[in-house]
């Protein structure tokens, strides 16, 4: 089973467990402030609409994606490329060979990162030359990466790890124990921020003193994570919802239905751009309340998403990337 078709038999798994799950607080235990309870949406949406400007054909099994160097850079697991998209032409500019396995693309620090999950290594790429300039190990299925704070961050799902690598030389500066099966990790402007599967959480990670928070239950299957000053927004695959976390009290505030298999989320313009790989759609809400504005149709089970030159570039598993107009993914109005 492929790496992106386990990743959709998580969600039969989660129920599983949740339905075995049970137990009750110790009777000797203090009493503890009952909190809020988290607010629940189940909008309905409005008709998912073509807002497609171009289909690129890149071959290969595509997951990861980011911006950087004025280009979309996409990761194909099955052949252990990045490949580096002109916005200019909406073409394939060049093919880079990383490692087995290629999932999760991050840029920043001057380079461009990849995780190849089935060798256990990092990859460093230069912009200016479409080269690999490093590789270094990481560690058995690393799949999540962020840089931020100086750092280059991975997760390690076998161990329930989260990396901390200095850009330069690729020596592990800290191991951070997160517990569970950590896949996302994403970097906000004060914390690092980790969701664990299996473990329906997020974690807070202190970028001054490396320390990992509690746990803030989201919901089933958490997964990509959208981190911003005010809010952060993380993904429920199983639950099909997307969850908003206030980053000062650490409390899941409101939980919004979207489509099914929800994963990769990102803030861009005041919006939340949600993916949902199960019904290869797009969505756009407000990333402030959380109203539905929009819902576009994308590849089949595309996973990640992100902004550049004005469009949304959305890779998918048949080996398409997606170009987005964002002004077309709105309800009419």
């Amino acid at each position: 089973m492929t790496r992106p078709a386990a990743a959709l038999a998580v969600a039969a798994v989660l129920l599983t467990a949740c339905s075995a799950a049970g137990g009750s607080p110790s009777a000797t235990a203090a009493p503890t402030p009952t909190p809020e309870p988290m607010r629940t949406v189940d909008p309905s949406p409005p008709a998912s609409v073509d807002a497609t400007q171009a289909t690129i054909e890149v071959g290969g099994e595509l997951i990861g994606i980011a911006w950087a160097d004025d280009a979309a850079w996409v990761a194909s697991y099955d052949t252990g490329e990045l490949i580096r998209i002109d916005p200019a032409t909406n073409s394939v500019a060049a093919r880079i060979r990383v490692g087995a396995g290629a999932i999760v693309v991050a840029a920043g620090e001057g380079a461009v990162w990849v995780t190849n999950h089935d060798d256990g290594t990092l990859s460093r790429i230069d912009p200016a030359t479409n080269t690999v300039t490093d590789t270094f190990p990481a560690g058995e299925k690393v799949e999540g990466l962020a840089v931020g704070f100086g750092s280059v961050w991975v997760t390690l799902e076998q161990s329930g790890e989260v990396l901390r690598m200095d850009p330069r030389s690729g020596t592990i500066e800290a191991t951070l124990e997160t517990g569970g099966t950590p896949r996302h990790v994403e970097v906000g402007p004060d914390a690092v921020w980790v969701t664990g599967t299996y473990s329906a959480d997020i974690r807070r990670i202190d970028p001054q003193t490396n320390t990992v928070g509690d746990r803030v239950r989201v919901g089933a299957g958490s997964e990509g994570i959208a981190p911003s000053a005010g809010t952060v927004w993380v993904a429920a695959l199983v639950d099909a919802r997307v969850v908003q976390v206030d980053p000062a009290t650490l409390r899941a505030v409101q939980a919004v239905r979207v489509g099914a298999g929800v994963e990769g989320v990102i803030i861009a313009d005041g919006s939340l751009w949600a993916v949902c790989q199960a019904d290869s759609t797009l969505w756009r809400l407000d990333a402030a309340t959380g109203e539905v504005l929009g819902v576009a149709s994308v590849g089949p089970q595309a996973r990640r998403v992100v902004l550049g030159d004005g469009s949304l570039w959305v890779p998918a598993r048949d080996g398409t990337l997606a170009r987005v107009d964002p002004a077309k993914v709105a309800a009419p109005g």
